[in-house]
């Protein structure tokens, strides 16, 4: 592209061009007379060495840039007063960069740029050059110059980061608070809540199956025993969730234990009174409470001859004063076994085995085909009929749970039957301090007291609210309302108080 050249006189030619905001306008020397055109010019002064540069890593940038403009004017003078052209610029490495200069790497070479135009730019006499043009040159010489180093200043600091291969060190999951083994919580099962406890906690063992949520709980819940939970299946007893979530049901009803002791036709007596093969504690188990008694029938007979020493004790206190035998209620122990399965199973099993005939005295299904009862020592055979039952429920009905709960268990070879004796005794004093009901129902009350202080945090209304109260509160007749974690319907009998509407966790 031709470039102008105006040839007005200088002082109209600086009057009328307007420079830019940060150019200035500069004219050019006089020409040269003969006698110093004759004589070859002097090269430009060499630039300064960048190396004395001592900037500061903020001003670096724009010191570099002052040594190029400087290198830049040196070249235009020499150029204008030796006419040859301009020179093509070399390279600016490293070296001669300040050490300050942090946007360069070590490595980084600035590549200068060639003259488009390798003839010396002539005037007519008189005619000066536009500070227009002076400022396009200087423009596009600073453009090439700066696009070169921003180029290699933004490939330099482009380089990617190191990145940090060490491996990332595993901590498992902590447990938290409230969550310690044997706490109650809340367990789901399909949609509702039910009271179950921690048996204990299993993180995950790898960052992959942490990252998946796969830390586990082994709980206890009444219904279904331990099972495995994930955290987001539980809920503490301190965690806001405990005042709305939906509380499952649980109802006991009184299971009917059938026993035909008293109907089933009579036995024969046993052809031997060997006694049976040893049973393991899994076969053992497995048998019926009834057939369980029939196979303790030769030691309960070795009870009533005051042959077996272990349980002396208990009959010698029955057959003593009457304080003694009121103090054998006391020392009678059941474990886990229902008052129900005593009541209608174990004892009218003892009492067809040790009365026979005797048992329907003054009844009318009194059979004569009852075999005869076993015959015990002088002072059994001495009781009344009467103190014969009291013998079956204070004597036999103990000493038959004890050797249950032997039975039940491994045990040493090497125990002596003494031994065994007073560790059956023991587990059953434990049996029934850890008694499953009491347990849950204390479990029960434990969550109760949480759900009602976390609703009370919450502004959430009260649970156990009165017929009265819920007048107060105008349940209308229809309306839903969310009690113990369930949606239903409130009808006029509820608010009269003939049905109430809280139904909480039964028999638990």
């Amino acid at each position: 592209m031709a470039r102008k050249v105006r040839g007005e006189a200088p002082a109209t030619a600086a009057a009328k061009s307007k420079p830019r905001v940060g150019s200035s306008t500069r004219r050019l020397p006089p020409p040269a007379s003969p006698s110093s055109s004759s004589s070859s010019p002097s090269p430009p002064p060499p630039p300064p060495p960048m190396s004395t540069v001592r900037d500061s890593s903020s001003s670096s940038k724009r010191g570099v840039m002052e040594i190029c403009d400087r290198w830049l004017s040196a070249n235009d003078s020499y150029t204008q007063d030796s006419g040859s052209s301009r020179p093509t610029f070399g390279y600016i490495t490293s070296s001669e960069l300040p050490n300050s200069s942090p946007f360069l790497p070590s490595s980084a070479t600035l590549v200068g740029t060639q003259s488009t135009n390798g003839k010396k730019r002539k005037f007519a006499p008189g005619q000066q050059a536009s500070d227009e043009d002076e400022d396009e040159d200087e423009d596009d010489m600073q453009f090439d110059l700066r696009t070169a180093l921003q180029a290699k200043v933004t490939s330099g600091s482009s380089s990617p980061s190191p990145v940090d291969q060490r491996p990332v060190k595993f901590r498992p999951t902590p447990r938290p608070p409230g969550a310690e083994d044997g706490s109650t919580i809340l367990v789901k099962m399909q949609h509702n809540y039910f009271p179950g406890y921690v048996v204990e906690y299993l993180p995950a063992q790898t960052i992959e199956d942490q990252r998946k949520g796969m830390d586990r709980y082994r709980v206890c819940t009444q219904l279904d025993g331990e099972i495995l939970k994930r955290r987001n299946e539980i809920i503490l007893l301190s965690e806001d969730g405990i005042a709305d979530c939906r509380l499952g049901e649980i109802r006991t009803t009184v299971t009917s234990i059938n026993n035909d002791a008293t109907t089933r036709p009579p036995t024969p007596p046993p052809r031997t009174t060997r006694r049976a093969k040893p049973l393991s504690p899994a076969a053992f188990g497995k048998l019926s409470r009834e057939a369980q008694i029939r196979y303790l029938h030769p030691l309960l007979h070795d009870i009533i001859k005051e042959a077996y020493t272990c349980s002396q004790w208990r009959a010698d206190a029955f057959y003593g004063s009457t304080v003694q035998r009121a103090a054998l209620k006391q020392e009678a122990q059941y474990g886990d076994i229902r008052e129900a399965e005593l009541v209608t199973v174990i004892v009218p099993e003892l009492e067809r085995w040790a009365l026979r005939a005797e048992r329907w005295q003054g009844v009318a299904k009194q059979s004569d085909d009852e075999p005869a009862r076993p015959v015990g020592s002088e002072r059994y055979e001495s009781l009344s009929i009467t103190e014969r039952r009291n013998f079956v429920t204070d004597v036999l009905l103990p000493e038959a749970i004890i050797q249950i709960c032997i039975l039940s268990f491994d045990h040493p070879a090497s125990d002596s039957p003494q031994q065994l004796y007073g560790q059956a005794r023991k587990r059953l004093g434990e049996l029934a301090m850890e008694d499953d009901v009491s347990g849950w129902n204390m479990r029960l009350v434990e969550i109760y007291e949480a759900r009602s202080r976390m609703r009370k945090r919450k502004g959430l209304p009260r649970e156990d609210l009165t017929s009265f109260e819920k007048r107060q509160i105008r349940v209308v007749e229809g309306e839903l309302v969310s009690w113990t974690g369930r949606i239903r319907k409130v009808f006029g009998a509820d608010i009269k108080g003939v049905a109430p509407i809280n139904a909480p966790l039964v028999g638990i």
